[in-house]
Parts: structure tokens; sequence; C-alpha cells
């Protein structure tokens, strides 16, 4: 199975953490995951998951200055196969998920949008299409 990397990139208040929890909570009842304390802290998500035998790490915090880059290296060291991810879109961030090897990066612009019930529509839609990908990666491992 190719290890693969689900980065979401965007601007900052895109959305991207949202969405990621939103792909997390969707992980979690469509697999009867439980919830592990000590992993969430509001909106941010740093956990790894392991579904059907494949680890999945997730980290949510994808700012300049929140060490990804370090939290990527845990991930891949702890075994992950897939690692889903938040990352603005260039500098530090983006340079860690590309310099994660043997990585496939798999990128998902999330887009800043002002009306709430449209911002609240684009996070559900992308959660949505990236649960298509994990699943898929999982059929395929």
């Amino acid at each position: 199975m190719k290890k693969k990397i689900f980065a979401i990139c965007g601007l900052s208040n895109s959305g991207k953490s949202t969405t990621i929890r939103l792909v997390y909570d969707s992980l979690l009842s469509t697999y009867k995951i439980p919830e592990q304390k000590n992993t969430i802290l509001r909106k941010d998500v740093y956990i790894i998951l392991s579904i059907n035998g494949v680890k999945i790490g997730i980290a949510s915090k994808g700012d300049p200055s929140t060490e990804l880059a370090k939290r990527l290296s845990a991930l891949k060291n702890a075994g992950c196969q897939l690692i889903i991810c938040a990352t603005r879109t260039r500098g530090e961030t983006v340079d860690a998920v590309g310099n994660l090897k043997p990585y496939e990066v798999h990128w998902f612009e999330k887009v800043r949008v002002s009306d709430v019930s449209e911002r609240n529509e684009s996070n559900m839609t992308l959660a949505r299409r990236i649960v298509m990908e994990v699943k898929g990666h999982l059929k395929g491992k």
C-alpha cells in the first residue's frame, strides 16, 4: 500500500481545521471508533486512528510556527500509512508536507468563504470528499 498524505491547504480562517474535525467525526461514526480522550483541544485534532489495520494520523494544526514538521515526523515514525493534515498555501507547512518521504501527497484546496451557510456547506463538501478518499485508500490496502 502506498503511503499518502491528504493535505488541506488554505489561507488562515478558511476552515481547514473545521473540515479536518468533520473528517475525524465522520471516521469515528462510520467505523464505530470510540473517541479518544486527551487528543482533542477545542477544534484541533492530533491523533492516530487504526481502521481495518491501517494507521491513520490526523493533524489539524497547520499554521506557521505550530511545529507541523515535528507532528508529521511523529506520525510517520508511528507507522501511519495515511496522514490527514492542514497547511497554509506556501511556506514552512507546505514544505513540511512535501519533505515527508516516501509519502505521496494529495492536495485539497480550502477556499475562504464569508457567508456562514456557504462556509458550512463548503466544509462539509470537502470533508465528504476526503472521507471518500480515505475509504478508497482503505479498500486498496
